[in-house]
């Protein structure tokens, strides 16, 4: 089970173009990637729940029991947690000069 705060694919879904993933010479959209990945997922049986958000995880002896905002509660012998990405720039400066110029 996948359980999901925002739509399926989080940044990936949301990204215009991505250039630097494997097996995809001529880059991919985000959405495109991001659908792949579901479809996949819920080819073996991974049940994705969007748009919940998780508000604890208790360990009770070798089971998480995992509860979301909306109150419903799953049970799990194991629980990776992905806490995703925020886009943000770099703050530093391009110069133009070539590295001739500098030297």
């Amino acid at each position: 089970m996948i359980i999901e705060r925002s739509g399926v694919g989080g940044q990936t879904g949301a990204t215009e173009r991505i250039d630097n993933y494997p097996g995809f010479a001529q880059g991919v959209k985000g959405a495109d990637l991001a659908d792949a990945m579901r479809a996949q997922a819920e080819r073996f049986g991974v049940e994705i729940l969007p748009a919940q958000t998780i508000v604890s995880i208790m360990v009770d002896g070798e089971h998480k029991l995992i509860t979301t905002e909306g109150s419903d509660e799953y049970c799990s012998q194991a629980a990776l947690l992905s806490t995703g990405s925020r886009y943000r720039r770099l703050n530093v400066q391009i110069g133009r000069a070539s590295c001739r110029e500098r030297v």
